[in-house]
Order: structure tokens, then sequence, then C-alpha cells
């Protein structure tokens, strides 16, 4: 039996046009830099690669956690990516629940919709988290 599905039952991804960027982006730098660095160097590397894009890119960007409107602290993103994309790196062995529970709770911080959890381990791996 062979399935054809029109566009129509694709369901679009929000801000999927700014995360095929990072992604692409992603893949250059994972494909150009050795495996055993630094997350800061991987996200350094990767803000350079996304300024050939038309794109805003906010390293290190803060969000304050407030209780009974009060500042209690803050976090900061790697990346934040026109506003709207939250982006997270890891080098690990492999992407674990806890990365993606680490980075859900950073979209709902943020309030950002949209986050990209990218690992620059011995394996490529990319998540998509949409809140």
């Amino acid at each position: 039996m062979i399935w054809h599905l029109s566009p129509e039952h694709f369901m679009a991804l929000p801000h999927d046009d700014i995360t095929s960027l990072v992604i692409n982006a992603y893949y250059v730098v994972y494909n150009t830099l050795p495996r055993g660095l630094t997350e800061v160097l991987y996200q350094r590397a990767l803000a350079i690669e996304l300024e050939g894009f038309p794109l805003t890119v906010q390293r290190e960007c803060a969000f304050d956690v407030w209780y009974r409107a009060r500042c209690i602290g803050r976090y900061r993103a790697d990346l934040v990516v026109n506003d709207v994309v939250l982006v997270e790196t890891k080098c690990a062995d492999r992407l674990v629940q806890v990365h993606r529970e680490q980075l859900t709770r950073y979209l709902k911080i943020s309030n950002l919709p949209v986050g990209l959890l990218l690992n620059f381990g011995d394996r490529a791996e990319v998540r998509r988290i949409v809140l």
C-alpha cells in the first residue's frame, strides 16, 4: 500500500524557518570542529555561524526568575535567536530526559515558544521542544 499525503497532512512547526537555519548551522559547526571541546566553544562557533544569516543572536541571554513579584534569581540561556527560539547546547554521550526537562523549564521561565537542544557529543543529536 502506498500512502499519498498532501501538505495539509503535515502540521507546521512554529518558527520552523528560524529553527531550520539554526539546525543547519549546528551541523556545519558539528562537522567542522573536533569532538571533545567545551560547550562554550561550540556555542561561540554556533553564534559565529549564525552571523551569516539574517538573524538576531544573543549569547548567554539572562532571564529572571520571579516569585511573588520578586526576582529570586536568574538563569542564562546559551543562545536566543530572533527573540523566539531558545538554544541549549550539550556535550554529552547522548541527550537524556534531564536535558529535555531543563530546556522545558527554561522555556517556561523565558516565555519563549520554541527550544532547540543541540548535542556536540560523539553523536549529533537535535531535539525541538514547543510549548
